[in-house]
């Protein structure tokens, strides 16, 4: 009998798949005699015996051998077809949890990499730390947009009552909504009452705003790098009141961190400026938690949620035509607004086709089992029992930051571990961009 000797394009070929090379020279020997004693693959393969003995175990718990129980024992070479299937299936596996391993690291490594940043001779050196006193509001008007129209990135914006009032008087409207046509981030704390309901309307437009009581501090922060902080307190409700204003301004990095802490510490038990304007009119506490119950409502309420979503959205949800028809309207209206959109689903034989199609239109991925259907925003969160684009009767509604919380870190674990598709569904997903 003739024996070809073993291609060494395919050893190298099989190598990415997540072989070292001695594991590709085995099973490729075990392919081609089909089925073969360790002393066969051996003699085909150059292999020491020894070394033949050490490999095959580890094939076989990878899916690529079987053993047959004779004498000598001998060794199947499973179909490549199913070899390299599984062989994906697992370096996707590794992938993601090298991934999550690392998200894990971003923060310590980004604040060590931050303490080098810039130490070598002949980098430019970082900016000198400064504070200054600003007195009038004339000159605090004028500070204030001086940052907003160097803003990059991120605006966060502490205000009392009144002073939201008052903001818009002096024009911070107007710079705000030019910072988010930039795609600069807007967050604001102010305390929402019925006088200055108009007033936080008009800058929800762009800004995300939340609710927080007894605010009696000014602060603004911009990227990072600048500070802006007084104290209002009023002598008169007067909108156009002449108080002298003494404002600090630093662009210390400590000061802002511990600024920027406390402004987040205060938005995670705040809630948002739509729950508290409703309870003003409504003359009700606000709710946090609730069911929704009939289709219509439960129907308006997610189309509702949807569409005001302000940077991301998260659905888990099972996807057929019903759902897509749903959801289709309120895409692309989200995509213009440059808002994530992120989805996981089951793919079968009777959803490929809508699979298929509408992943082009979201980032997408697959799970071997169906997953708990809800849908996430960035101040909100629907809960169904049934699929939740299917309009069930009822669902569970939750504005609460915690909540909200909780589940962008279920979503991120579903995401993490879901995948683009599987190789024995009868399409491919296009590459995410």
């Amino acid at each position: 009998m003739t024996i070809m000797p073993l291609s060494e394009q395919l050893i190298k070929e099989l190598m990415p798949f997540g072989l070292t090379r001695n594991e590709a020279t085995v099973y490729l020997a075990l392919l081609q005699l089909k089925q073969a004693s360790a002393r066969a693959i051996a003699k085909l393969s150059k292999l020491p015996r020894q070394e033949i003995y050490r490999v095959l175990p580890r094939l076989e718990r990878l899916g690529m051998v079987e053993v047959i129980v004779s004498k000598p024992t001998k060794f199947l070479a499973i179909p490549p077809e199913e070899v390299l299937s599984e062989l994906i299936e697992r370096q996707q596996e590794i992938l993601t949890r090298q991934t999550s391993k690392l998200r894990r690291k971003k923060n310590t490594l980004e604040n060590e990499l931050k303490k080098v940043e810039g130490k070598s001779a002949g980098l430019v050196q970082p900016e000198p730390v400064h504070f200054a006193v600003i007195s009038g509001q004339h000159l605090v008007n004028e500070k204030i947009e001086g940052m907003l129209q160097n803003a990059k990135s991120e605006v966060l914006w502490i205000s009392p009552k009144l002073e939201i009032r008052r903001a818009v008087i002096y024009d911070r409207d107007e710079m705000l909504r030019q910072c988010a046509q930039r795609n600069i981030k807007i967050k604001i704390l102010t305390e929402i009452d019925e006088k200055n309901v108009k007033e936080v309307n008009k800058l929800g437009r762009f800004c995300e705003i939340r609710h927080a009581p007894g605010i009696t501090t000014l602060i603004t922060i911009v990227d990072d790098k600048e500070l802006i902080i007084g104290s209002a307190v009023h002598t008169s409700n007067s909108l156009t009141g002449s108080e002298l204003r003494h404002e600090l301004w630093t662009n210390d990095s400590s000061h802002i961190r511990v600024m920027k802490d406390f402004f987040e510490k205060v938005w995670s038990a705040s809630i948002p400026a739509k729950l508290e304007i409703a309870s003003i009119k409504s003359g009700r506490a606000v709710e946090t938690v609730t069911v929704v119950r009939g289709r219509e409502k439960v129907k308006k309420k997610m189309l509702d949620l949807i569409a005001n979503t302000q940077s991301k959205l998260f659905v888990a949800a099972q996807l057929d035509d019903t759902s897509v028809s749903v959801i289709a309207p309120q895409l692309d209206a989200l995509k213009k607004r440059n808002v994530s959109i992120r989805w996981v689903t089951v793919v079968n034989k009777q959803n490929a086709e809508v699979v298929r199609d509408f992943a082009v239109k979201v980032k997408l991925h697959c799970l071997k089992r169906a997953p708990i259907s809800f849908l996430v925003t960035d101040s909100d969160c629907l809960l169904s029992s049934t699929p939740i684009l299917q309009i069930p009767h009822e669902i569970i509604w939750s504005g609460d930051h915690n909540i909200v919380n909780m589940f962008w870190k279920l979503a991120e674990e579903i995401w993490e571990q879901s995948l683009f598709n599987f190789p024995s569904f009868p399409f491919s997903v296009p590459p995410q961009q």
